[in-house]
């Protein structure tokens, strides 16, 4: 009798009766893949992508942020900005209290108007002569008013003594012709006569002299003055802070109308609104050997899905010669130019960049094929002095 060791049901549904069943009609499959395999291979030298070293950073205008600090100490007379206002170059932002600068100001205008007054009677009185010495003028200052009178009392005074002495030495020269009087006394009334005529001319040079000087003083205390009239005008800008760009108010610091002010206290920050845009890239000190200028640079903006917006072309323009700390690591600045101003669709839909949009970028350092890829890789593992 012959032993079963299965089922017929068993056997029926196993490999071995289902083997002899099937047969091989077509390897076009297997050969495709073989095929397909071998060329892939064959391949490897010839594709070729691009090796870049990552980062990240923010978009910002080309110019750095201003801000604005006060030069002077003083209480805020008059606030005209507010947080996020869009202000242009030259707009007043803050007018500080200057109440100690308007008094120096208006002594330093009187005091230019008495000098022009000074000079204006000094002018009139070094034109005089000996004959309109004796005219009637009229002065715009009491002081030299009462010099001009004092002089002219003076030289009056001269005259009419040397009248009475030429008189005198007239009587004196017929006398002495008929030898009434001797010489001595004749000699001495002509040197008398002479005398006074000699101190007229020299009390009128002397004072002519006098305020010719005085004119000359007063011409250069008037442009000391008009020199510290400018000094006190750019003194009072100080007292007026204005908008040193166009641009966006930040970080206002909260100061109002009343608020004590110091020399040198930040009172806020501009964004400066400018057409060019920069990509401000944080590269770990692993990676900046790597950067050059002019190096070709992708970003995708975190905003927009790269994968329908699509990457942003730039080329390194500046490298930062040392680092900073962000987050309490060290980065260096790089500076890039942006070849794009805008993103957009597949259907033509765009979106135009703007300041403060982050992103990923990635420096690309070079290109390489799949197959030396494959080989550095595999020698890595492989090679034994990388064990």
């Amino acid at each position: 009798m012959q032993q079963q060791f299965f089922p017929a049901d068993v056997l029926e549904n196993s490999i071995e009766n289902y083997l002899p069943r099937v047969a091989v009609r077509s390897q076009w499959i297997y050969t495709i893949t073989i095929l397909a395999v071998i060329m892939t291979l064959f391949s490897l030298p010839f594709l070729y992508i691009d090796i870049s070293v990552p980062s990240n950073g923010n978009l910002r205008t080309k110019n750095e942020k201003t801000e604005l600090r006060s030069l002077v100490n003083g209480v805020i007379q008059n606030a005209l900005v507010n947080e996020n206002q869009s202000v242009k170059k030259g707009e007043i932002l803050y007018e500080i209290n200057s109440q100690e600068l308007s008094t120096k100001s208006q002594l330093n205008t009187d005091q230019q108007v008495e000098r022009t007054s000074f000079i204006d009677d000094l002018e009139k009185l070094i034109h005089l002569n000996k004959v309109s010495l004796y005219d009637n003028q009229t002065f715009g200052t009491s002081l030299y008013a009462q010099q001009f009178f004092s002089f002219q009392s003076k030289m009056q005074e001269n005259l009419f003594h040397q009248q009475k002495i030429k008189k005198e030495l007239d009587a004196d020269r017929k006398l002495f012709k008929e030898k009434v009087i001797a010489m001595r006394e004749f000699d001495a009334k002509e040197f008398e006569h002479t005398q006074l005529v000699a101190q007229y001319e020299s009390t009128f040079r002397q004072q002519m002299g006098q305020w010719q000087s005085d004119l000359t003083s007063q011409h250069t205390a008037l442009q000391q003055l008009l020199s510290e009239a400018k000094q006190l005008e750019e003194q009072r800008k100080n007292f007026t802070i204005k908008a040193p760009v166009t641009g966006t108010v930040q970080q206002i610091s909260g100061k109002y109308i009343g608020s004590f002010i110091q020399a040198g206290e930040t009172l806020g920050t501009i964004s400066p609104d400018d057409s060019v845009l920069i990509a401000e890239c944080y590269v770990s000190p692993q990676n900046i050997g790597l950067i050059k200028k002019g190096q070709r640079v992708l970003f995708r903006i975190d905003a927009f899905n790269y994968n329908e917006w699509g990457m942003i072309k730039g080329k390194v323009t500046d490298i930062a010669h040392d680092f900073i700390v962000i987050n309490d690591l060290p980065v260096f600045k790089v500076k890039c130019v942006l070849l794009q101003k805008k993103i957009q669709l597949k259907n033509g839909y765009a979106v135009f960049l703007s300041k403060g949009l982050s992103f990923h970028a990635e420096f690309v350092i070079t290109r390489r094929s799949l197959y030396q890829l494959i080989y550095d890789k595999a020698d890595n593992w492989l090679n034994p002095k990388n064990v």
